[in-house]
């Protein structure tokens, strides 16, 4: 048979030039050898009779007795191939020299997966008409077995029409694209092909595309079962096969398995190779396509354009929803190539890539991640002797915020500070002074106390040397009797009455070296409170008073935003004409923006007009059932992504475990960012009395009853 041959519809002509399209059943080739020159004829044609199920020792081929099978009306003069299904013979029709070809079926008609494909293949052939088919003339029945006469294509297939012509990397990129618009006009028409590769595909003497052997296409109406052998197997050639047909996915097969196709058949024209390597016995070749990523194209052949690369890739990936939609965005892109425009096609990204090595190199990889493992665990532990040498103290407190304690690394305890309030209210920070040089830097324990902690210390904010275990405080706060507002003089305010309750670090100030003290001072839990920002050496920077203690606060150093979150305490909800169940406090959320220097003596709070300038916004939680519902609010950070300035939580009375019952996020002028709130599993079960949708943050009601 000559090396060059015409290519016949509805069968695969077995030549020495495309035999990646099956995988080698004969000893790998020799090194540096091509494909085309290493397979012959024989182990192609034993490669496709493993693909097929064996048949029947009684019944022989014709052409092994030597003799052309007979079909009344027509003469057979020669086979010309043999394809998955049947034997294809050049053949006239008596009274014409005009050439055809005949398929015939390997076995004789009956309930068999051959004869199926093949009247499928009729079915399909009958219904189309389309330049880029053969056009079926006639069928029958010939010895029990079905044949099929269809018109003969003269032309050489896509892998020899390239060699032959010497077609640049242009002009293969053009063919290409115009294979994809004909596998794209059969999905127009309901048809998937599902054997798509070089040798199915026949260029005419006008150097336009025909497919042929659609002995395995199905309409897509039609269970994708009908493509399996009765053993499960998968039908096609493994090189071309779509990873989901070699797995025997049937659900997942569709027209993206005709893309896959079109994208090996395009790494086979424009690299020379297949996406995978096929030097490979039958399963092993079938098992690479189904569960391996394919090669990648620059990896085949480094001089191919990247943007070309990411096209094929795209068309070939492993993943179908990776692949195009669609024969026709394939040859779109292609043709982008080729008008120097963008392609759709993406590159291959970081993390595919270091996936792609790991599947490639496991040993290597592992042995470099346990590495880097080693590495890391040195560095942490490196790290943690030389932060445990440059601070060596930590300050501890007790969970009933009664006791505060100043601890060596070794655990022995330097100093400690106790209240002797029932409701603990303690609080201590550990925080680095600023010098000129680093060997004056020192540490200061700032201790928050309030008013039953005995002695001089009640009710003081005090900054003492963590190196010295005896000295008195480096300096100490408190309210003083001019500090207080004329207004809580009249209602009984006294300064011994105040106690420090928090003590939060934070840099505040910008225009200051190092960090500033946040701390409250508290007169009852249902009274007033003063908020106060000192210097590292205890000058006061910033005061701010509120009618009602806060139980949490944060500093937001992107809105530069102090919020705090609590009660607040002038009335009662019911004082405001809001019934509820119980006296409760309405649940305030508010923020400041700190001004260096401003000393204030106004309320936090827009109520009977009275207002600190350095309010920024001030909520309350709504409804007054909430109050019943809710313990205090509390306050965290936003989560990540979020355009939240803070997160107000809501934790359910009575459910200590539950984190929170209701939360929602506030952006930088207290308004609640849309598609951010979150309840937990407890609020629905337990609460579902009180509607979520109703708790929201509004204005503060005014006060409709008198009182003292």
């Amino acid at each position: 048979m000559p090396d060059a041959m015409m290519r016949i519809p509805g069968g695969e002509a077995l030549t020495a030039d495309d035999p990646a399209e099956v995988p080698r059943m004969t000893d790998p080739k020799p090194p540096g050898e091509r494909w085309d020159e290493a397979m012959d004829l024989k182990a192609a044609g034993r490669v496709l009779e493993a693909l097929d199920e064996p048949e029947p020792p009684s019944q022989p081929r014709d052409a092994e007795r030597g003799t052309l099978p007979s079909i009344e009306g027509y003469v057979l003069d020669g086979r010309l191939g043999r394809g998955g299904g049947g034997e294809v013979y050049r053949a006239v029709r008596i009274g014409s020299d005009h050439p055809l070809a005949i398929k015939i079926l390997n076995q004789r008609i009956g309930e068999t997966p051959e004869a199926r494909r093949a009247w499928r293949e009729l079915d399909v052939l009958e219904q189309l008409r389309l330049p880029c088919l053969p056009r079926l003339i006639d069928h029958g029945i010939t010895d029990g077995r079905m044949f099929l006469v269809m018109e003969f294509i003269d032309g050489h297939s896509l892998t020899e029409h390239c060699r032959t012509n010497d077609l640049d990397r242009p002009a293969r990129v053009e063919l290409l694209a115009k294979v994809a618009d004909a596998v794209q006009s059969l999905h127009e028409r309901g048809v998937m092909h599902r054997d798509i590769k070089p040798s199915n595909v026949i260029i005419d003497s006008n150097g336009q595309p025909v497919l042929i052997d659609l002995g395995i296409a199905a309409l897509l109406s039609r269970s994708a079962a009908e493509t399996l052998t009765k053993d499960g197997a998968p039908i096609g050639s493994p090189a071309y096969m779509a990873p989901e047909q070699a797995r025997g996915e049937k659900e997942a097969i569709s027209t993206r398995s005709d893309v896959y196709g079109l994208g090996a058949t395009a790494y086979v024209i424009l690299t020379g190779h297949t996406p995978h390597d096929m030097d490979a016995t039958l399963h092993e070749a079938i098992r690479r396509v189904a569960f391996d990523e394919p090669r990648l194209p620059r990896e085949i052949e480094p001089t191919l354009p990247k943007s070309l690369a990411a096209v094929l890739a795209k068309a070939a990936a492993q993943d179908p929803h990776r692949r195009y939609t669609s024969p026709a965005e394939f040859a779109r892109d292609l043709r982008r190539w080729l008008n120097r425009e963008p392609v759709e096609a993406g590159g291959i990204s970081l993390p595919q890539r270091v996936g792609r090595l790991v599947a490639r190199h496991p040993i290597m990889t592992t042995a470099a991640a346990c590495v880097c493992i080693a590495l890391s665990v040195l560095l942490a532990t490196v790290g943690t002797i030389w932060y445990s040498h440059s601070r060596p103290y930590k300050v501890w407190l007790s969970d009933d915020m009664k006791e505060v304690r100043l601890v060596a690394l070794n655990g022995r305890i330097l100093r400690s500070w106790s209240t002797r309030n029932e409701r603990g209210c303690i609080d201590g920070q550990l925080v680095d002074v600023p010098s000129e040089t680093e060997d004056e830097k020192e540490k200061l324990v700032l201790i928050a106390f309030n008013q039953s902690a005995g002695d001089d210390l009640a009710g003081t904010l005090c900054a003492f040397r963590a190196s010295s275990r005896m000295d008195p405080p480096v300096w100490k706060r408190r309210v003083e009797l001019a500090d207080i507002p004329v207004s809580l003089h009249a209602r009984g305010a006294k300064e011994e009455q105040f106690g420090a309750i928090c003590v939060t670090i934070a840099d505040v100030f910008a225009q200051i070296p190092g960090e500033e003290i946040i701390c409250e001072f508290l007169h009852t839990p249902s009274s007033w409170a003063v908020i106060r920002i000192y210097s590292l050496s205890g000058d006061l920077l910033y005061q701010i008073w509120h009618d009602g203690g806060p139980n949490d606060r944060q500093w937001d150093p992107h809105s530069s935003l102090l919020v705090f979150c609590g009660s607040h305490c002038s009335a009662h909800w019911d004082e405001r004409g809001q019934s509820t169940t119980k006296p409760a406090y309405p649940y305030v959320v508010y923020a400041v923006r700190p001004r260096l220097g401003h000393l204030g003596t106004d309320w936090a709070t827009t109520e009977d007009g009275a207002s600190d300038p350095t309010l920024a916004w001030y909520r309350c939680i709504v409804p007054p059932s909430a109050s019943n519902v809710f313990r205090l609010p509390t306050l965290s950070s936003p989560r990540p992504g979020s355009p939240a300035s803070c997160v107000v939580e809501l934790s359910l009375e009575g459910h200590q475990d539950a984190r929170f019952g209701i939360a929602f996020d506030l952006d930088e002028t207290g308004r609640e960012v849309a598609g951010t709130r979150v309840l937990s599993d407890e609020y629905k079960v337990d609460q579902s009395s009180l509607d979520s949708s109703l708790i929201r943050l509004g204005e503060l009601p005014p006060i409709v009853d008198d009182h003292e």
